[in-house]
Parts: C-alpha cells; sequence; structure tokens
C-alpha cells in the first residue's frame, strides 16, 4: 500500500467518524513500506507495534521488513501504551532519528497462573529515540530493540480474550484497568508538529 492509498483511507476514516489509524498487520505485510521517509516508517512501526507486531515469532519477516534486528527475541513482558507522540526527526545523510513520547499505562505479563499482573511505571511517560540507517535508499530502524509496546485494546482484545473466556475477569485488577483505559479511546500517533 503505498503512502497515497494510506492517506486516502486516513481521511475517509476520519469522515467517517473513525479514529485516524494506519494499517493493520495484515494489510502492512501485504503492502509498500513508507522507506523513503524514516518519520513515516516510525510512526507507522509504532502504530504496528501497538497492534501487537512484535508479540509474536510469525511476525518476524515484518519486523525485518521495518527493522535491521539479528534476531526475534521472544518477549513474555510488554508495554501497554496509551499514545504516542513524535517529537522530533533530525536527518543527516544516511542517519537519521526520531524522538517519541508515549504515553505509558505499565508494565505487563503473566502471573504464575496465567493470570495478568500490571505494574504502573514510576512515570506516565516513555521517551524512545529511534535511530535508522538508509541502505540502498531504503530506511531501517536499527534502535532500539527493547521488547513490544502495544495498546490497551490489543492487550483485551488478543492478549488477554483467551484468558477471560475461561476466567472471572471482573475479579482481575489487570484487566479492569484496561477496560478503565480503553475508554479514553483507541491508541493513536501524533504527528510532528508543524514549523511555519
Amino acid at each position: 500500500m503505498n503512502e497515497r492509498i494510506i492517506a486516502i483511507c486516513l481521511l475517509a476514516g476520519l469522515a467517517m467518524g473513525r479514529s485516524p489509524r494506519a494499517a493493520t498487520l495484515e494489510e502492512i505485510a501485504g503492502g509498500e513500506l513508507p522507506s523513503a521517509d524514516p518519520v513515516a516508517l516510525v510512526s507507522l512501526f509504532i502504530e504496528a507495534d501497538a497492534d501487537g507486531l512484535q508479540t509474536s515469532g510469525e511476525h518476524w519477516p515484518l519486523v525485518q521488513r521495518f527493522a535491521i534486528w539479528q534476531d526475534a527475541p521472544g518477549w513474555d513482558t510488554v508495554t501497554v501504551v496509551t499514545a504516542a507522540r513524535l517529537l522530533g526527526a533530525r536527518i543527516e545523510g544516511d542517519a537519521a532519528s526520531v524522538r517519541v513520547r508515549y504515553g505509558v499505562l505499565g508494565i505487563m505479563y503473566e502471573g504464575e497462573h496465567g493470570n495478568p499482573i500490571l505494574e504502573a511505571l514510576p512515570a506516565s511517560t516513555q521517551e524512545i529515540q529511534y535511530t535508522l540507517e538508509r541502505q540502498d535508499g531504503a530506511w531501517k530502524i536499527v534502535a532500539p530493540q527493547d521488547g513490544p509496546r502495544v495498546s490497551v485494546d490489543h492487550a483485551l482484545a488478543v492478549r488477554y480474550a483467551k484468558y477471560c473466556g475461561t476466567h472471572d475477569c471482573e475479579r482481575e485488577p489487570a484487566i479492569q484497568t484496561l477496560r478503565q483505559a480503553n475508554q479514553s479511546g483507541p491508541f493513536r500517533v501524533e504527528p510532528l508538529p508543524a514549523h511555519p
């Protein structure tokens, strides 16, 4: 899917009252990435990561389309994020960096019996600097490779849907926190501020 089609889909979604979301993992897998623009690439990576890109080994070929990483580590712990804001970008030759501030709900992992544990962090935001390199005309993320950042919706609808089908999630504090946070609206990536 090229950048123009993605933009048209986003505008159509706004006109229909939907939240502006990038393509789903399936759409990204079947389309082109905005590899000529490091900021657009990072923005799409953030959306894909929030949708579970790094939570399954079967997505490793798609991760490699975004990044230059040597391996696909197993992640038992995820950071649950509520939003992301692009703060700034710097491009110098074949190197680039994009700073991002995430809204963070907490760190989530499974307890002894598969029950979800959600630990709050001291700060409700986290700043990450993505470093990119251009190789053969295409930008790729080099660092950091530091674990999935999934949306509240992904944590509820995918990660713990099966658990809640067999357990009383009304008694699970982590699930209740996720449900409450999910009422604030869907995950979104705020673009770089426009410069006059």
